[in-house]
């Protein structure tokens, strides 16, 4: 991702490879094929498949229920 103080140019150019040039309408749409597909992108922070098994997401923080304690 870019901060604050990139250029302009550079700016731009990444909004123009994620695709935030492109209508609301068509951004969903694509959303949406990609989703139907499980196609939920690459992690920002991991360089990986958000749906990769060596991914440690948010999904990984989520406790286990067969591990939780009951009071």
């Amino acid at each position: 991702m870019v901060g604050i103080a990139t250029a302009l140019a550079k700016r731009q150019a990444l909004r123009v490879e994620l695709g935030l040039k492109d209508s609301v309408y068509v951004q969903f749409g694509r959303f949406i094929g990609k989703a139907a597909q499980f196609d939920f992108g690459v992690s920002y922070q991991h360089k990986k498949p958000v749906t990769d098994r060596g991914y440690r997401g948010q999904a990984d923080r989520v406790a286990d229920p067969d591990r939780v304690a009951v009071r």
